[in-house]
């Protein structure tokens, strides 16, 4: 089940990047866990590219 998932979400998520480029949109941006090297993969294989690195901080 975890392939057929994975496959449906690759495919969403590059459906979503076509649409929003044919539109108006001249990029296309995501946050992801650098983690996580499945999603990473996913990502680069339909055209994302890692530009910058983020951190955030929480002031208490």
């Amino acid at each position: 089940m975890k392939n057929i998932t994975s496959g449906v979400q690759r495919r969403g998520k590059a459906a979503l990047t076509r649409n929003m480029l044919s539109g108006p949109d001249r990029f296309a941006s995501l946050y992801t866990d650098l983690s996580n090297p499945v999603t990473n993969h996913i990502y680069m294989n339909i055209g994302y590219k890692p530009l910058a690195d983020s951190v955030v901080y929480v002031f208490r």
